[in-house]
């Protein structure tokens, strides 16, 4: 039976995951997460936590080199709907609150960057479907390369200038 309900071990996940994000030690984790959860870990469960997430990582990646589909639904879809997400929750924002320029104003420039990575997001589509399809990436993204398809520094020494 495990000490910890499944809110709580998903809290401490997402607590550890920031401690890796955030570089912190061992150490600092543990007093970050004390600090944040109020509880106590050992050292050892938060390297277990820390193991667990590399082998999912590993395992997700895995899983995205083999199935294009939903590599291009978590890299780009997924990304687009959040987004688009974002900016009805800030035209919200804008609409609800008609005495507050500060506001309305510091909305519409994150509206602004939105926007932005948007249209830069459906610029890169394109490429992105191109270099996954790849033959040279056997369709398995970028992380399986095989002969890159250019000479290497290394393969062109004898090249005349």
């Amino acid at each position: 039976m495990s000490k910890f309900t499944n809110a709580q071990k998903e809290n401490l996940n997402q607590l550890v995951s920031s401690c890796v994000v955030q570089r912190l030690t061992g150490e600092e984790s543990l007093v970050y997460i004390k600090d944040k959860m109020g509880i106590e870990i050992s050292r050892d469960y938060l390297n277990h936590l820390r193991a667990q997430m590399k082998k999912s990582s590993a395992r997700n990646l895995k899983y995205l080199q083999k199935d294009r589909l939903v590599y291009i639904q978590n890299i780009f879809f997924d990304r687009t709907q959040e987004f688009e997400c974002m900016q009805r929750r800030l035209w919200n924002i804008i609409n609800n609150n008609p005495d507050n320029p500060d506001l309305q104003v510091s909305c519409l420039s994150e509206l602004r960057q939105l926007t932005v990575l948007l249209t830069n997001m459906y610029e890169v589509l394109p490429m992105l479907l191109t270099v996954h399809d790849s033959s040279i990436f056997a369709g398995q993204g970028l992380t399986n390369v095989g002969k890159l398809p250019y000479k290497s520094d290394s393969e062109d020494q004898n090249r005349k200038f």
